[in-house]
This record gives C-alpha cells, structure tokens and sequence, in this order.
C-alpha cells in the first residue's frame, strides 16, 4: 500500500498546489480555467469548490489537461469530489489515495488513463461513485472491500477486469 507524506513546502498553500497543477498539465493549453488566478481567492477559480474556505471538489472536465498530474493533487484535505473526464491524462492519479477519509466521487471517463486503478482506492471509505469508463485501463482491483458505499460504478468499454 503507498502512503503520501507531501512535503509541507509543496502543500504551503491552495494556489500553489493548483499553480502546480497548471503547469504539471500544459496549463497555457486548456480550454477552460482562464480566470485561475486572476483573484487571490481560489474558491473563485473556474472547478474549484469550496466550503468555508476548504477545497472540497475539482472539477477539471473538459479542461484539456494532459499528461500526469503532479504530487500537489493530493495538498487538498477534505477533497469530496475529482473529476477530470474528457482530458488527457497518463495514469489514474494515485495521489488521490491520499484522500481515503474523504473521497466521495471519482469521474474519470474519457480521461485517456493508461495502466491500472491503484488497489488503495479500496481503501476510500466514503467512495460512493467511480467512473473510469471508456480509458485503456489494466488489471483487477478487488471492488468487494469498496461496495459497503459505493452506489454507482462504471467501467465499461475499456478492457478494464472487474472481479
């Protein structure tokens, strides 16, 4: 099982996690995010959502992210909702292990995921939803240990071997 201990100096703050974000995935190329730091307040940043201050959900479908993201997806504590459907990302982002005691929602469809679903999302006790349909996934991932929330699950036409 992997753990992921971030360095303070890479989570010092929730702009510098998403400037990284931004960077890590071609950022000058979206097609969306283009008021991301045009206010000090990332709660107004476009897929960001927030409670109280808090990033609680990432919602960067359609954005045109590509490659893989970086460390800093996992500086976000209390993260509810990911989504980054329609993109072009390498690998499912195993950073988001780091979010076991949060997670409620994954949506990864026709993200472009390459390899395999890390075995610690089984790990996320409040996992209600996973989609990682239409990617050219690999591999087996044990859903028993995460049905006791889990409503919805979709993984069809990727080749993707579900116990």
């Amino acid at each position: 099982m992997m753990h992921f201990v971030l360095s303070i100096q890479l989570c010092s703050s929730y702009a510098d996690s998403l400037f990284d974000i931004y960077v890590q995935t071609d950022g000058l190329k979206w097609d969306k995010g283009f008021n991301w730091f045009m206010s000090d307040d990332v709660c107004d940043f476009e897929g960001v959502s927030c409670s109280n201050g808090i990033v609680i959900g990432l919602d960067f479908t359609n954005f045109g992210l590509s490659g893989m993201l970086p460390d800093s997806i996992a500086c976000f504590p209390g993260l509810k909702s990911f989504i980054a459907s329609n993109n072009s990302l390498l690998l499912f982002p195993e950073q988001l292990c780091a979010y076991s005691d949060s997670l409620q929602y994954i949506q990864l469809s026709h993200a472009n995921l390459n390899g395999r679903v890390p075995e610690c999302i089984c790990n996320s006790q409040y996992l209600q939803y996973l989609s990682v349909d239409n990617n050219q996934l690999i591999g087996q991932i044990p859903l028993e240990r995460i049905y006791r929330n889990l409503q919805q699950v979709f993984w069809l036409n990727d080749g993707y071997c579900w116990p």
